[in-house]
């Protein structure tokens, strides 16, 4: 269990009696002055519980907190004061969003077992949310597995544009990650009511009538009614809506997570239409960046993981070697002539199954010609990119 404690005081002695009385119980740092205390956190962010004087020169203890809140939010933060005023307890627990609002001079035992309440908030917090997280994501996975059944082509595409805002995600350092992986596999969820010809032209860039262009672009808005009544995902059904027409500008709230997840669905969603066309990395970058709708961020962040990160390479496998993640590079069809999956489709472990089962019972035209992903380090003089 965390039992990592920072106590912020612009008062070294008071500091020093605080680690007498809880350095036995607990894993103590302490800081003098909130300017120290960032520094701290900015050094280690794994704080289960920060405590704070309100009063102290330079930066009160409220905006200590509060910023504490922006950089370690599943913190809990407790404000320790000699000014026990309703108004310093309502302004704290509005702003810096603190557990516990304790008065001085506060006895060792009672501080001691405030702390310990503080600490098994913190493990609740943290449980629900890995629990919310873990059981979000494997339900997405196993719906995603069943969907790809019915609509192969619609849910490779949900995969592949997942992996690109994942690795967006982690090169920018968004927090709550998970909403915005959930968003991407889900992002083409609305096109389930859609007849499969018009999704195989549609993803093909074929020509589309009046009727058709108007369905498919109405998927977005299918996703969200989809969406938007199971419990915590209104983020993330707002985040699909928009996000065919999010476009990026200087006026763009930086921190409205609808937004962010809006532009990195659409960046990715753009990025994978060229590439699934051939068009080579270094044109897909260029062509994204002429539309000037892009956030330059993103952008940059996009195109240094196709510079370092994404490569290809085609193989020759037996349906045995056929491994989830490896895409299709042509139709598969049985040892007659009967075509079973297009090219394109990403191998899905329910896909993976499918295929075996059917060529222990009917034969499958082999070897099959996949492409597989290379990592930064695999890429080598003998990989094709396709």
């Amino acid at each position: 269990m965390n039992r990592k404690i920072l106590c912020v005081d612009d008062e070294a002695n008071v500091l020093s009696a605080l680690e007498r009385h809880l350095r036995k119980r607990f894993d103590l740092t302490t800081a003098v002055g909130p300017m120290e205390g960032l520094r701290v956190i900015g050094e280690d962010a794994g704080f289960a519980v920060v405590v704070s004087d309100l009063r102290m020169p330079s930066m009160d203890g409220i905006e200590f907190l509060s910023r504490v809140k922006a950089t370690v939010p599943s913190s809990v933060r407790v404000m320790l004061t000699g000014y026990g005023d309703f108004h310093t307890a309502m302004a704290a627990v509005n702003e810096g969003s603190v557990f516990r609002f304790l008065t001085k001079p506060c006895p060792p035992e009672t501080l001691a077992t405030a702390l310990e309440s503080c600490v098994e908030q913190f493990r609740l917090q943290t449980l629900e949310r890995d629990l919310l997280e873990r059981t979000v994501c494997g339900s997405i996975e196993l719906v995603s597995e069943i969907l790809s059944l019915a609509h192969p082509a619609i849910f490779s595409r949900s995969l592949r544009i997942r992996r690109l805002v994942q690795r967006l995600v982690r090169q920018l350092g968004w927090k709550d990650s998970w909403q915005f992986e959930v968003a991407a596999m889900l992002s083409q969820i609305g096109c389930i009511t859609l007849p499969t010809e018009v999704l195989d032209r549609a993803i093909a860039g074929e020509p589309l009538s009046d009727t058709e262009r108007h369905a498919f672009q109405s998927y977005p808005a299918v996703g969200r009614d989809l969406l938007v009544n199971i419990p915590r995902f209104e983020l993330i059904a707002e985040m699909v809506a928009t996000h065919r027409h999010a476009a990026w500008s200087q006026s763009v709230d930086g921190s409205d997570p609808i937004m962010l997840g809006a532009l990195a669905l659409r960046i990715a969603a753009e990025f994978d239409d060229l590439r699934v066309k051939g068009r080579p990395f270094p044109e897909c970058i260029a062509a994204l960046k002429a539309r000037r709708v892009h956030d330059p961020g993103m952008l940059a962040a996009l195109e240094k993981m196709a510079q370092s990160e994404f490569g290809h390479s085609v193989r020759l496998v037996r349906i045995g070697e056929l491994n989830p993640g490896m895409t299709l590079d042509q139709d598969v069809l049985t040892k007659t002539g009967l075509f079973l999956v297009a090219r394109g489709n990403q191998a899905t472990p329910s896909l993976v199954a499918r295929l075996k089962a059917f060529a222990a019972c009917q034969g499958i035209a082999e070897p099959l010609r996949v492409t597989v992903e290379l990592g930064p380090l695999e890429g080598s003089a003998t990989a094709h990119e396709t």
